[in-house]
């Protein structure tokens, strides 16, 4: 949830940005998107709030309900749960939805996705997760030790080449705070983890009305 929210927030920015330079970022609400989808509410291991879901179905309710700003609806675990969340009492433009025309999986390996982080800014991707990607610090990551501990999806913003190790990778947001890390980021090299086999794109909406994309 909160890869895709932030992949959003910052698509948004980007493109609004072409048209209006100096627009705002306007953070999205995690909260919203992880109390709120209940798109597969009859798939098993799915529909699981913080426990989990499917990044192509979150992708499906923003663009079909979309998401309110963090402002209006803040972080709070204790409500993760729990839908409807009670929606903030402020403007019209204070209780918009954001959403997305249309959302993707990007085919075509490591050269598409360089391309599209490129051109339109961040994708979200999902990935096999070890036990020892949890002790990161710093450097490029390649799985070496420790057993599969689940899939994590998070906000890949750029990308790079390393001439002293001869490794492409990814520069990737992680959504654990900025005590993990490298300040809550991370370098992952390109063909770990199956990094780039499921890779998201959106395109935002970029219209002032709630309604209307």
């Amino acid at each position: 949830a909160v890869s895709a929210v932030e992949v959003l927030a910052d698509r948004r920015c980007i493109a609004m940005r072409q048209a209006q330079p100096g627009a705002a970022r306007i953070q999205m609400s995690a909260l919203d998107l992880v109390a709120c989808d209940k798109m597969c509410k009859f798939i098993t291991r799915c529909c699981r709030g913080c426990a989990g879901g499917y990044p192509s179905l979150a992708w499906k309710f923003i663009q079909e309900k979309g998401v309110v700003s963090s402002e209006c609806m803040p972080y709070n675990l204790t409500k993760s749960l729990l839908c409807p969340v009670p929606k903030c009492f402020g403007t019209r433009e204070q209780q918009k939805a954001y959403k997305v025309k249309k959302y993707a999986k990007i085919y075509g390996g490591a050269p598409s996705i360089r391309r599209e982080i490129f051109q339109s800014g961040p994708v979200q991707a999902t990935f096999s997760v070890y036990e020892d990607f949890m002790n990161y610090h710093s450097g490029i990551y390649k799985h070496v030790t420790g057993k599969l501990l689940g899939l994590h999806a998070v906000k890949v913003v750029g990308f790079g080449y390393d001439r002293n190790s001869s490794t492409a990778y990814w520069s990737v947001a992680n959504s654990w705070g900025e005590t993990w890390g490298n300040q809550g980021f991370f370098k992952i090299a390109v063909g770990q983890c199956e990094f780039e086999l499921n890779m998201y794109t959106a395109t935002p909406c970029t219209s002032n009305s709630t309604y209307f994309c």
